[in-house]
């Protein structure tokens, strides 16, 4: 096989473009890593992973379209099935929590709680 053939085979491959974009998924809750990974006293419920797990990029992804609106649309949709995942009941815990203030806080709870650290997560995209 020649350098000429596979170069002519290859000019007749429609590659996506793409520029080089990135996204930023993060967390302003000052506990927001104590919720991922876990303490000594609680395991980590890791939202961000199973957000990953949620989302679907088979559909989002398809051969020859163009990958910069691809990316777009899974940052998006990856980011709205992290915060789905956040609310999910499966994270419920029972315990008793001393809060930052002092006050001590009952069960059952979930990781939204007091909804800082829902309303912490942030999309950036670049």
């Amino acid at each position: 096989m020649s350098n000429g053939w596979v170069n002519q085979m290859l000019s007749n491959i429609k590659f996506p473009t793409y520029q080089n974009r990135k996204a930023y998924l993060t967390s302003s809750a000052e506990y927001s890593g104590y919720v991922v990974y876990g303490t000594s006293k609680m395991m980590g419920r890791n939202f961000f992973m199973d957000g990953f797990d949620r989302t679907d990029y088979k559909t989002i992804f398809v051969e020859g379209g163009d990958l910069n609106k691809q990316f777009d649309a899974y940052s998006k949709e990856l980011f709205s099935e992290i915060k789905e995942s956040v609310t999910d009941s499966r994270w419920r815990w029972s315990g008793r929590t001393r809060r930052r203030n002092g006050t001590l806080v009952g069960s059952p709870r979930n990781i939204v709680d007091t909804g800082e650290l829902l309303r912490g997560l942030e999309l950036r995209m670049d």
